[in-house]
């Protein structure tokens, strides 16, 4: 039972990084929604908040939405005095200090290089309450232009914040897929490479699995206990295909090659990672293609 709640908006591209960090941690998300590659919105227990901004302090930006569950209307109740005289405190903060540095806001893909951004921030004297202006977040971003993997990035002041927007020259990360529950092989494969961000891992790099048995698991070990959570991995596997190719006439190594290569159409676009023949009979020849296949993530 939810008792109380809090859910945060993520904004980064580097959320696959926080999810296997929450997971080993046993943090158990009660819920999680994908906008796109750049937001997502997460929900875990209050009691774990402690833990959770333990873990992402120095590496993501996270937004208060709401707080929920049974007891959120009483918690709500208590605080809100304090939160009231919060907002006063920092509308009138903002209005009369604006030259004063509060916050670093990260825009496009700059969370990919909040390490060099913050050491080019302390290079140039800019922390927490003290004055700063245009004129030197400029400085810094010609410094942060000179990254290679950075093709483009701004640095503007508005009130006591600094927007750093970075548009990154390497390719961003798929898209996550989440999943409601286990994953199930659904053919015989190898397990090339697989990474779980939230859930469990049943297999390895390496294991074989036969259709219908389980790879990963919607759930995390929290205290010796299984708590249900959001699934999301990455999988590659080695799969096999089967051809088969009837001649009329006996079959020889440029029958072969014929037949492989009419394999390789039906199969598609794989990349294939060896291959092999079977007789079938005297005019019959099965081909049999291992080959890489991405089933889920990436």
């Amino acid at each position: 039972m939810n008792w109380l709640t809090e859910t945060y908006l993520l904004v980064g591209r580097n959320r696959k990084n926080l999810l296997q960090k929450l997971n080993k941690a046993g943090i158990s998300l009660k819920k999680i929604e994908i906008f796109d590659e750049k937001r997502a919105k997460i929900t875990i227990d209050k009691k774990d908040a402690p833990k959770y901004f333990a873990i992402c302090k120095n590496s993501w930006y996270n937004k208060l939405l709401k707080i929920g569950g049974i007891c959120a209307p009483i918690y709500k109740a208590i605080k809100m005095p304090l939160i009231t005289l919060a907002i006063l405190f920092f509308f009138a903060f903002t209005y009369f200090f604006d030259f004063l540095y509060l916050q670093t806001v990260y825009e496009g893909d700059a969370l990919l290089y909040q390490k060099q951004i913050e050491e080019q921030f302390e290079l140039a004297g800019i922390t927490k309450l003290k004055p700063f202006n245009q004129s030197t977040l400029n400085e810094i971003a010609s410094c942060l232009q000179q990254n290679a993997s950075i093709s483009h990035v701004t640095v503007k002041k508005q009130g006591n914040k600094a927007i750093v927007s970075v548009k990154s020259a390497q390719t961003p990360p798929q898209k996550l897929i989440v999943l409601n529950s286990d994953f199930i092989a659904s053919e015989d494969m190898t397990v090339l490479n697989i990474t779980v961000y939230s859930g469990s891992a049943v297999v390895k790099k390496g294991d074989f699995v036969k259709k219908g048995e389980l790879i990963a698991k919607a759930s995390v070990l929290v205290k010796e206990e299984e708590a249900p959570c959001p699934l999301i991995l990455a999988l590659t596997a080695e799969c096999t295909f089967e051809y088969v190719c009837e001649y009329v006439y006996e079959i020889n190594d440029s029958a072969k090659l014929n037949a492989l290569a009419s394999a390789k159409l039906a199969l598609g676009d794989y990349t294939v990672r060896s291959y092999a023949f079977k007789n079938e009979g005297k005019n019959k020849i099965k081909v049999i293609l291992k080959y890489e296949k991405t089933l889920i993530g990436g």
